[in-house]
């Protein structure tokens, strides 16, 4: 039976003597890591990030916590999987998000560089249900990974021995691609060690196995580093071209030829001081963030003398036709505009950065008049800024030249150490 994060967290507050009458199992303790990038997500404005990342069982996960009803704005749990689903999915389309499931893990796992789960350590350390081996990082930085092995012997296993492997980092005083020496490979009755990896420098990730001789299935992980991170600033306003020659609505006037009557519609004015003369309006419109200019009358029919246009405000004109003669029509034509804001222009989140490695960029082209990349270097705080797809600078230089398709702008930069491959 799945345990809830409520009761799960209050298992955790009270060294989990509450849960004794329902037995903890490891899965369970998901529930409190789904929470745990949840709630840092939220912090650090990587709710789209996170959002794109949500699964079938995540949502569970997060359904079953009460206090959790939106995501980001716009996005319910829902009352299921799949209409969860069809929410976010219309909601990242409008916010232009195009980056991949794996590329917004990464982003939510790598930005959160120095992160510890008390509440999944404590799960982990305390479920009596599931395999006995248990690996789980501690702690994060840019440089170091505290990992955590614990071996929960079942009663006939009074001790295991274990193989403990790693590409993308090492040990101090351990052989390279070894987490321990051969004579430190037997784990005592419910033994947990912790052992400090350095991460090697360049690389992207650093992975580690854990097997027993129990014939128990290998524990794998890989920890995602960032050395920098990135994002696009989206910055002013850009106005462009949605349709030319925009037309409003066909007005027809009366018929006001030969009418000499008192019954005169829209009355202005007699011509010659008989012919009765009617004024007939037209209007064209629409609302922001769009906006007209260009504008012009069109008479259908006879009717040669130019019409005037009032503007009311950018987004509605009109005009109008005094006529005292035979019944005419017209309509207004303008360019039809869009006053393009940031939030326009799709996802503004960071995005890591590894040194010596390049990262694709992608913004609409209608958007590059108004988006710059900030960068920031996670060791020491350095940071920077230049124009979307110029050459960058020092630090942050462009790969090849800028790639169109499509109406979406890709440029390619790399961060760090130029020489590197």
């Amino acid at each position: 039976m799945l345990i809830s994060i409520k009761k799960l967290m209050a298992c955790i507050a009270m060294a989990f003597t509450a849960c004794n009458a329902m037995a903890l199992a490891v899965e369970d303790c998901d529930r409190s890591l789904t929470k745990d990038y949840y709630v840092d997500s939220t912090k650090r404005s990587l709710q789209v990030d996170y959002l794109k990342t949500i699964d079938q069982k995540t949502w569970r996960d997060l359904k079953s916590e009460a206090s959790i009803n939106l995501i980001v704005d716009e996005v319910p749990i829902g009352a299921s999987y799949s209409e969860f689903d069809k929410t976010r999915t219309a909601y990242l389309e409008k916010q232009k998000y195009r980056r991949s499931e794996y590329e917004a893990s990464s982003i939510v796992k790598a930005v959160t560089s120095d992160r510890a789960y008390s509440a999944y350590e404590a799960c982990l350390r305390a479920a009596d249900i599931g395999q006995g081996l248990r690996v789980w990082a501690s702690k994060e930085t840019m440089d170091i990974i505290e990992l955590r092995v614990l071996y929960r012997n079942p009663p006939s296993k009074p001790s295991i021995n274990l193989l403990g492997q790693i590409d993308g980092g090492s040990v101090v005083g351990v052989p390279v691609g070894a987490l321990w020496t051969e004579d430190k490979k037997a784990w005592g009755v419910n033994e947990e060690r912790a052992i400090r990896i350095r991460r090697q420098p360049g690389t992207s990730e650093t992975s580690v196995i854990v097997s027993s001789d129990d014939g128990a299935p290998p524990v794998s992980l890989t920890f995602t580093r960032a050395d920098a991170v990135a994002r696009l600033r989206f910055q002013g306003t850009v106005d462009v071209l949605r349709e030319r020659g925009l037309a409003g609505r066909v007005v027809t006037t009366p018929n006001n030829d030969h009418n000499t009557s008192a019954n005169c519609p829209n009355f202005v004015g007699r011509e010659n001081g008989r012919f009765c003369t009617s004024r007939t309006k037209a209007v064209i419109s629409t609302t922001a963030p769009f906006f007209l200019v260009n504008l012009d009358s069109h008479v259908i029919g006879d009717f040669s003398r130019k019409q005037p246009i009032i503007k009311n405000s950018e987004t509605e004109y009109e005009g109008y036709v005094d006529n005292w003669g035979p019944s005419i029509s017209f309509y207004l034509t303008a360019d039809l505009y869009e006053h393009l804001s940031p939030s326009s222009c799709g996802s503004q989140s960071e995005i890591p950065m590894i040194n010596g490695k390049s990262t694709v960029f992608t913004v609409p082209k209608e958007c590059l008049p108004m988006v710059h990349i900030e960068w920031k270097k996670l060791s020491s705080g350095d940071q920077g800024s230049f124009a979307f797809s110029t050459e960058g600078d020092q630090t942050f230089r462009r790969n090849g030249t800028a790639v169109e398709s499509a109406g979406v702008v890709s440029v390619s930069y790399r961060f760090g150490d130029m020489d590197k491959k």
